[in-house]
């Protein structure tokens, strides 16, 4: 378990998540993505589901072409988790 859910100050909800400053607010209450660098592996390590909203995002991480490296290992980590569809709609 790493630390990237862990609230950073207190009082963040949903309703006031500090976005900018707060892993946890970034990965868990942004619109459409975190705006956060891996953030699919945080999810992963953490045992915890990709929220449905951000599957869109997942596909687009899964077909980046900047970092090759960073997207074979995305594809290793979700073999086995439930999301194995999302690699052959690629």
């Amino acid at each position: 378990m790493t630390s990237e859910f862990k609230h950073y100050g207190s009082g963040h909800s949903k309703h006031r998540a500090d976005l900018d400053n707060c892993s946890a607010c970034a990965l868990m209450f942004a619109e459409h993505a975190p705006n956060y660098a891996g953030w699919p592996l945080a999810f992963l390590d953490n045992g915890r589901t990709i929220p449905e909203r951000y599957l869109p995002a997942l596909k687009q991480e899964l077909a980046r072409t900047d970092n090759e490296a960073y997207v074979s290992n995305l594809r290793q980590r979700l073999k086995g988790t439930g999301y194995e569809y999302l690699l052959g709609e690629l």
